[in-house]
């Protein structure tokens, strides 16, 4: 999600040392760099891509686990609904999930209220879906709606945005984001990718980047403490963003989420979930416990 740029400046310079910062700001611009290639050209879908660039300079040893951590969602207890697409979480309670069964989608729908997922600025009340998993795994989705963002922003840190996509989340201080999105920036509505990554409170790695329309499918692939993350607006382009070395630890809840920092509602539409374990590769070591 988009800060105000002063405030997103302020905030990495005083966080990082200045080889890390600089490299931060200039990843979290948005540009065509990293153009689209074809999707014809997939590798297999349990495995990224090997020519995925690399940030591992950008993150740091295991993150620690927060304090207040919830226990994770109970699988034995899940309805074959929420075992598809997980348990709804909503902070606020003013959301809902509506199921369209004729159509094997799922609506999520928030009033024109801060719905952010953003701790390092100690704001995280966005709905989310929770389905524990362990080990490798694939997920993927595709999100529609985010085109319809109007309206004034509800608070002072973001422009209007409506985004949504996957997480995978630990618990409230490490997580991982992977959403298509459209926020107001100068007045024009603005299409973008963003893939965000957040250890023990921080926002350790940011990057956006342009879309041609705010609806996209999404994918993630975690092998080991490696996270591949790529979207793609038709099926046929994709973009790979670089490989993020994330310890979030054996066992992490992945599902939807859904922001919302305008004043008009929102209501995304989420197809073609698919999230299944991988065999684990044999020269990738099992994901590091945050400690």
């Amino acid at each position: 999600m988009k800060e105000s740029g002063d405030l997103f400046v302020r905030r990495v310079r005083r966080s990082f040392p200045a080889p890390a910062w600089a490299l931060i700001l200039a990843s979290a611009g948005l540009s065509a760099a990293g153009a689209f290639v074809d999707a014809r050209d997939d590798p297999p879908a349990s495995d990224p891509p090997a020519s995925a660039p690399r940030d591992r300079e950008l993150v740091g040893p295991p993150a620690p686990m927060s304090p207040t951590t919830p226990r994770m969602v109970d699988k034995s207890k899940m309805s074959s609904f929420e075992l598809i697409w997980g348990v709804f979480i909503d902070p606020e309670g003013d959301g809902s999930l509506v199921p369209d069964e004729a159509r094997r989608e799922v609506l999520i729908r928030l009033p024109g209220t801060p719905h952010i997922m953003s701790a390092e600025i100690g704001k995280s009340n966005a709905p989310r879906t929770a389905i524990p998993i362990r080990g490798d795994f694939e997920a993927k989705v595709r999100v529609t709606g985010t085109n319809d963002v109007g309206g004034h922003a509800t608070t002072g840190d973001f422009p209007p945005y409506h985004g949504g996509g996957l997480i995978i989340h630990r618990d409230g201080a490490n997580y991982l984001r992977l959403e298509i999105a459209t926020d107001i920036h100068k007045g024009k509505h603005r299409h973008y990718s963003n893939f965000e990554y957040w250890r023990a409170g921080d926002l350790v790695f940011s990057r956006g980047v342009a879309a041609p329309t705010g609806t996209a499918t999404l994918r993630i692939v975690r092998r080991g403490n490696e996270i591949t993350a790529e979207f793609s607006p038709d099926g046929r382009r994709r973009h790979v963003f670089p490989i993020l070395t994330a310890p979030l630890g054996e066992e992490v809840e992945v599902g939807l989420v859904a922001i919302n920092s305008a004043s008009k509602p929102l209501e995304l539409r989420y197809s073609g979930l698919l999230i299944r374990p991988l065999e684990p590769a044999a020269d990738i070591p099992p994901p590091a416990a945050p400690r």
